[in-house]
């Protein structure tokens, strides 16, 4: 069986994205979270619709493409161990379905069943880990259904090997860090580091912070000026009468 690679004729099918080429730097965690409609963590339990076998020994899960729109998605079974954060207030734990952007599936091509490739910038170079592996994820909702952003940055494995467990995020400020995190940010920085030119910081940080961390980045900031006219507000009919009066006397003299 030969992988064909998406190329160009897949534009067609594909108007809204672009094909994968150089690995895009991945979102913050701060961006990614304020894109969120729903965040939760979860275990993943295999692909939802099989996997292939290559003739040198790789196995592949397959996705499953749109006939309506030529769309591809690999399905992937996930249970949702804990939800993080929610706009509708509706998530709850238990199995679901995630689709990842992009993936690998079967085409009659010259009457020859064949396995090709569809490969979405920002998607592809981030599958969701092994099945057994927990996993977090940050979900849009698009017509009644969760898909992750399509950001290396919105699938994060967890990390269970070095104590409590934990995931590798990237701030974009050193706001949200520990006081550890702040300073080995504060030491690259002081010493030019050539790692303190790439965009953001990274930290591990446990499970049990996120949901509070979470919640900062969500907070909507308020006007803090103490003008009381800032803000305009639509003049009654009381208003309007003083307004004249005022004009009036200024005209008399």
């Amino acid at each position: 069986m030969n992988v064909h690679v998406l190329s160009r004729a897949a534009c067609l099918l594909l108007p809204c994205v672009a094909v994968a080429a150089a690995r895009p730097t991945s979102l913050s965690f701060e961006a990614t979270v304020q894109m969120s409609d729903r965040i939760v963590i979860g275990t993943v339990q295999g692909s939802g619709a099989g996997s292939v076998r290559l003739p040198g020994g790789g196995e592949i899960a397959l996705g499953i493409k749109d006939t309506s729109t030529g769309l591809v998605f690999t399905p992937y079974h996930v249970r949702i161990s804990e939800c993080l954060f929610d706009k509708d207030g509706t998530c709850s734990t238990g199995d679901t379905e995630v689709l990842i952007p992009g993936g690998t599936v079967y085409e009659t091509i010259d009457g020859q069943q064949r396995l090709r490739t569809w490969e979405v910038a920002g998607a592809a170079g981030a599958p969701l880990p092994p099945a057994g592996d927990d996993v977090l994820l940050f979900l849009n909702k698009r017509n009644d259904r969760y898909l992750p952003i399509n950001d290396s940055a919105a699938r994060i494995r967890v990390d269970r090997s070095h104590g409590p467990a934990s995931v590798a995020l990237r701030f974009a400020s050193p706001r949200l860090l520990t006081g550890a995190g702040s300073e080995s940010a504060r030491a690259r920085v002081d010493t030019r580091q050539p790692a303190a030119a790439r965009p953001g910081i990274i930290e591990s940080v446990r499970l049990d912070r996120l949901k509070e961390m979470i919640a900062t980045v969500r907070q909507v900031p308020r006007p803090t000026s103490g003008m009381r006219d800032a803000n305009p507000r639509r003049a009654d009919a009381g208003d309007a009468h003083a307004v004249r009066h005022r004009r009036s006397r200024v005209r008399a003299g």
